[in-house]
């Protein structure tokens, strides 16, 4: 099956009550002219695959796809759906309809959050269930997934409902919990600790250190900080926590806004880079790890490319019907581990390569001038690396690298 990106469409209402729908695709805006019972109808046709809050932002996301018989088989059309100021319209009939539908995405996610903690031995983990809402008070969820309406509540900042609380011993009590407490709203303040001074400070020099590969402004980055870093003051991993932030933030409001410094390292220096965004991904397996490499290799002629060189593009990562442009190599390896990674969990079957899987949507033809398939260049790369046993080397370096930092 063939997965193409169609892009997102926006959302936002005026002071009038007015809606305005905008299709961002390929770096481009498109004003449509949809009546709100059109919106509604096309949206019946949508699967709802995944639903959050954007953690920099106001906004509300929700994934949809469909699934398209064409002559070439199967396509199925991926895409977003972007509620800008999702306070202000969550009560509104449109915001109803989808409940039933948006609902359990959130639960889902709430509940996938949890698990997560409690398998990470966090000693307290706080859930809450409204009427029809759920929230999820943990030390990694940057904001609630609380979705109610007026309706549902006489006073939110009042509303209180039964929660777990469980501990490392596995031993459930029951508490109250309030949506209003400030002490679920504010990570700062627990019991009467107060947070280390230090704390601030290494959350502000992770915020300066990422957002200089993105060529963000000293006024940009002191900006975001202050405003969001109290987001992360209870961070198990505030590098990739930090720098997931900052990706986001660069992808929704910034793309091909920001200068572009060149790649001059090297294709070791440039496979380091990967490496170590792979692992601060929690990736270690290491045929996952070689095919990546291999790809790599592939795309970029060994690190040697012009799309790789002047655009910092580590693995012919495209956006719509060009290729993406990145400010920085560090950037272009993070956004490659996470297409990669991405793809790969999209398609590996378990039964083939993952080469094999992953070709008809990495590489649906073969390259002009090309006979032998694209699974097969990369495993043959991926065999000799691994005889090289470059890995080994390469993981070998980079904990003396994160050392040194």
């Amino acid at each position: 099956m063939r997965i193409k990106d169609i892009g997102k469409i926006v959302v936002t209402k005026d002071n009038e009550g007015n809606y305005y729908y905008e299709h961002i695709y390929n770096n481009k805006r498109i004003p449509l002219e949809l009546s709100y019972n059109d919106f509604v109808e096309s949206l019946e046709t949508m699967n709802f695959d995944d639903a959050f809050y954007f953690s920099n932002s106001k906004n509300f996301c929700v994934k949809v796809s469909k699934i398209n018989n064409t002559k070439y088989g199967e396509t199925k059309n991926c895409g977003s759906i972007v509620f800008r100021d999702f306070d202000n319209i969550k009560n509104d009939e449109l915001i109803k309809d989808l409940k039933p539908k948006i609902y359990p995405l959130l639960k889902k996610r709430a509940m996938a959050a949890t698990k997560k903690l409690v398998l990470s031995g966090v000693k307290r983990i706080m859930v809450a269930a409204g009427a029809v809402g759920i929230i999820v008070v943990c030390t990694k969820v940057y904001k609630s997934g609380l979705f109610t309406d007026s309706s549902d509540s006489k006073n939110n900042s009042s509303m209180s409902s039964s929660s777990m609380m469980m501990d490392e011993t596995g031993k459930n009590n029951t508490v109250s919990l309030s949506y209003g407490d400030s002490s679920l709203i504010e990570p700062e303040k627990s019991g009467t600790s107060v947070v280390r001074d230090d704390t601030y400070k290494d959350i502000k020099e992770k915020f300066n250190y990422y957002c200089k590969y993105y060529n963000f402004s000293e006024s940009l980055i002191n900006k975001l900080y202050e405003e969001h870093k109290q987001e992360f003051l209870n961070s198990k991993d505030l590098d990739s926590d930090i720098m997931s932030f900052i990706y986001e933030y660069y992808t929704e409001y910034l793309y091909d806004q920001l200068p572009v410094t060149q790649n001059t390292v090297d294709n070791e220096e440039q496979s380091l880079t990967i490496l170590k965004y792979a692992k601060m991904k929690g990736v270690s397996d290491e045929e996952v790890l070689y095919t990546m490499l291999a790809v790599h290799d592939f795309e970029t002629g060994w690190g040697k490319s012009i799309l790789c060189k002047n655009d910092n593009n580590f693995g012919g990562n495209t956006f719509g019907d060009g290729f993406q442009t990145y400010p920085s190599y560090e950037v272009g390896a993070y956004d490659f581990v996470n297409d990669f990674m991405r793809i790969y969990k999209q398609t590996y079957t378990g039964y083939n390569s993952i080469e094999y899987d992953m070709n008809p949507v990495y590489c649906p033809e073969n390259i002009d001038g090309n006979d032998t398939p694209w699974y097969v260049c990369i495993g043959e790369i991926k065999d000799e690396l691994k005889n090289d046993n470059v890995l080994e080397e390469y993981l070998s370096k980079l904990n003396e690298k994160v050392k040194v930092r």
